[in-house]
This record gives structure tokens, sequence and C-alpha cells, in this order.
């Protein structure tokens, strides 16, 4: 992966590949994509309470945002087999808060097409990644799961203590 150690998603490589490669049924893998819809909505409502524009809020934000573009890339990988390809996540200037979010919703939208449209077929596709070895999209999902229950904490600490 290349880029300024700002710009790196934080993957943890163990926690990504842990767990089945692929859902036990139809119904677990509409229970993670539902789930996987809901993150963006419960950001920008804790940014809405808060009623903030930046500050505090943009680490966790950034640390959101990267992983979700990092996601993109691995989607696209796994749609293609190829390996994934990090080359950074270009940022204009600097955000606020509420633009973080809107950024953050529009890949995580992208994200959902990419594995929702596809049907049971995205359960087959395989990709790697330097320093993470090979993973499948269920896998990739979930984890994306899992670390979106550990932002929004992030993010809540953050804006409370703002």
């Amino acid at each position: 992966m290349a880029g300024t150690e700002a710009d790196e998603p934080r993957i943890d490589a163990a926690a990504l590949r842990s767990g089945a490669p692929r859902p036990p049924s139809e119904v677990e893998w509409e229970e993670l994509l539902m789930r996987l819809e809901l993150t963006p909505r419960a950001v920008r409502a804790y940014l809405s309470d808060a009623g903030v524009r930046g500050g505090l809020a943009r680490e966790p934000l950034q640390r959101l945002l990267l992983r979700e573009a990092w996601a993109a890339k691995a989607l696209e990988a796994l749609r293609t087999g190829a390996a994934v390809e990090w080359s950074g996540w270009a940022r204009l200037g600097e955000p606020d808060a509420e633009r973080m979010s809107f950024d953050f919703a529009a890949l995580r939208a992208k994200n959902f097409a990419q594995a929702q449209r596809r049907g049971l077929a995205v359960w087959e596709w395989r990709a790697s990644a330097e320093g993470i070895g090979e993973f499948t999209a269920y896998q990739l999902l979930r984890y994306l799961m899992t670390e979106d229950g550990r932002s929004l904490a992030e993010l809540r600490a953050a804006l409370r203590t703002e």
C-alpha cells in the first residue's frame, strides 16, 4: 500500500480473514447487507444530534472514510479476481465532518451496490491484498460491519468530548 501513514486505512488482516468464507444462507447475507446500509444513517444522526462540523469528529470519520475507500478497491479486486492495489484516498483540502459523512455515505452506497446487485455469485469472489492475504467478499463485508460498530463508538465518544 502506498501513501502517507495518515492516508493508510487500518485493516486488521486477522479480523478480515476470520470467520467463514461464505454466509451459511441467504438470510445471513441479506441481514449483513441491511446492517451495512444503516451505518451512514447512524453517522449522519450522530452529527445532526451533536450539531458539529469538524473538530474531534474528523479523526474517527477519516478512519471510517479510509476503510470504506479501501473496501471499494477491495470489492473491485474481488469482482475481477485481481489483487487489491491501494494508492491512497484523494482528499480535497480539509473537509468538515458533514462533508466527510456525505463522502462516506456515497462510498458505502457504491460498495453496497457492488455486492447487492450481483446476487449470490458474490459469495464466490476472492481476492488478496499485500499484508493481508486472501479473503472473500463475505469476509470483507462482515469485517466492515464489525468495524462500523467500533467506528460509531469512536465517533460517539469524540462528539461527547467536543
